[in-house]
């Protein structure tokens, strides 16, 4: 099945820059770009394709890798309310979500698959080809159509290969379905865990505490990242760590009531590209997450942008302003039973042919937009998910 969405590229706006050095180098592009979606709830990018994730419990807006935007709601994840903890995970050939009272489901090629049904799920994450679910009381392993119950349980985890680290406030690992903690390490930092992630092309994983970094291997913390060994540490309340495409750390450091100010590199022994309010468009004191993707590039969400350092490696779609963003139609309602309306059809639509397809791409009706809130007859659909394109604009609409 071909991917659907809206044919049009990004709108943005340059933020040109005061401070020496990196004048002209951000771009900013508002959320009304993605139909106002705000990641309040997950900013992630999916490092098999690049795609950029802004997920909250009410909506979810996909920016693919060639710029083209998919926006998704109750139409595609069913009824959605706030507190859903909707959240999504990828594995090196699907996409899966959760939906926390109903459980985990696929959503490869942008068709959801109910995979588990399950009450009460806290989270989910990847390793590879499997997904590890996270309930009360244990946690699930998730493997080609099966489930298994690991008899081990934490309040979080993550995973890499054979490593398995578990945080029940302390780093801890599984060892015959107990949780052993790292905490008579002589390196542990004990203070509150903000983050946790494995460089991308080694096992060896970094958690971010208030006090500092630790970084460990095979369940040994092997030292710290403080700033009594680095220079120009920002802070050592660290809360959030990436790593870019070459393994080079990368931190959002916050102040002491763990309010975002800033983030910087780790080259060597020396913190480097600091970007605070001074030098950057981020709204640090409205800072939603830190992403890179594997070229790289930075992405940064913050309350009412997108914002992307402009590199070399940066997508194509960036930068061009040429682009006008066409305005989607409406449909409604949606679901519909019998008929449907369609709203808000651009001008240059009039008087052309627009189709209906099916989700495996298959024409089902032609037919000619004559006028404005015009009525759609589906009454012989069958029920399912069907696809109405206007020109180059795309929308769904679910028939009952």
């Amino acid at each position: 099945m071909g991917k659907i969405g809206l044919t049009y590229f990004l709108f943005a706006m340059l933020q040109i820059l005061g401070s020496i050095g990196f004048g002209q180098t951000w771009q900013s592009l508002p959320y009304s770009n993605f139909y106002n979606t705000k990641p309040w709830g997950q900013f992630v990018i999916n490092q098999y394709t690049n795609d950029i994730w802004l997920v909250n419990d009410n909506k979810v807006a996909l920016i693919e890798n060639s710029g083209l935007i998919q926006p998704f709601g109750s139409v595609d994840f069913g009824e959605l309310w706030t507190g859903d903890h909707l959240r999504f995970i990828f594995t090196s050939d699907s996409v899966f979500y959760m939906k926390r009272t109903f459980g985990l489901f696929n959503f490869t090629d942008y068709v959801s698959t109910p995979s588990i049904v399950e009450s009460e799920i806290l989270d989910i994450t990847p390793n590879a080809d499997t997904v590890f679910i996270i309930k009360s009381g244990s946690i699930l392993k998730y493997f080609d159509g099966n489930a298994i119950d690991t008899y081990f349980n934490a309040s979080d985890i993550i995973s890499k290969n054979e490593f398995l680290y578990s945080d029940n406030g302390v780093i801890g690992h599984n060892v015959n379905y107990s949780n052993v903690m790292l905490l008579n390490d002589p390196h542990y930092l004990l203070a509150p865990i903000h983050d946790k992630k494995f460089q991308r092309h080694t096992d060896s994983i970094f958690a971010a505490t208030k006090k500092g970094l630790m970084r460990a291997y095979n369940y040994d913390i092997l030292d710290t990242i403080t700033p009594n060994n680095t220079i120009n540490m920002p802070s050592p309340n660290v809360l959030e760590i990436e790593f870019d495409h070459k393994d080079s750390l990368w931190a959002v450091f916050g102040d002491v009531n763990d309010t975002p100010f800033a983030l910087a590199k780790l080259e060597g022994n020396t913190w480097t590209n600091r970007f605070d309010n001074s030098n950057s468009p981020i709204d640090f004191s409205n800072f939603y997450g830190l992403e890179i993707d594997t070229l790289g590039n930075l992405w940064v969400a913050d309350l009412n942008y997108l914002h992307t350092f402009l590199t070399p490696n940066s997508p194509t779609w960036l930068g061009l302003s040429d682009h006008e963003k066409t305005n989607p139609f409406n449909l409604f309602p949606n679901p519909a039973s019998s008929t449907f309306t369609i709203s808000g059809i651009p001008a240059s639509i009039l008087g052309k042919k627009s189709i209906i397809k099916d989700l495996s791409g298959k024409i089902v009706m032609e037919f000619q937009v004559i006028e404005n809130n015009q009525k759609i007859d589906v009454s012989p659909f069958k029920r399912g998910v069907y696809f109405v394109e206007l020109g180059t604009s795309i929308q769904k609409i679910s028939v009952e």
